[in-house]
């Protein structure tokens, strides 16, 4: 099981660690409209990696004022970033398979 929470456990410390993510469906993204091809779902994966990324960095800020933080919204917001990547990932994979077709 802790395998699984390993990259939450990463983004916690390394609240930068979260742009990864952003930058890669952004630039899959990207790609896919210079072709054009639009892809709804890798541009949502993309938006909620963005605010998850700032919120990351906001809790990371708040976590250095406490004595001793407790993060319980990981335990939905961990899940949860992860269906919002497989999401992604399906989308790009959709997108990209679907050749001149529109992929939403």
């Amino acid at each position: 099981m802790s395998a699984f929470y390993w990259p939450t456990v990463a983004w916690v410390e390394y609240p930068l660690l979260t742009l990864v993510p952003v930058l890669l469906f952004g630039a899959a993204f990207w790609h896919l409209r210079r072709m054009g091809r639009r892809s709804r779902g890798l541009l949502v994966a993309t938006a909620l990696w963005v605010v998850y990324a700032i919120y990351e960095c906001v809790m990371f800020v708040w976590a250095q004022h406490v004595i001793a933080p407790i993060r319980i919204d990981l335990i939905v917001l961990g899940p949860l970033m992860y269906v919002v990547t497989g999401v992604g990932l399906v989308s790009w994979w959709r997108a990209r398979s679907h050749r001149g077709a529109r992929a939403g």
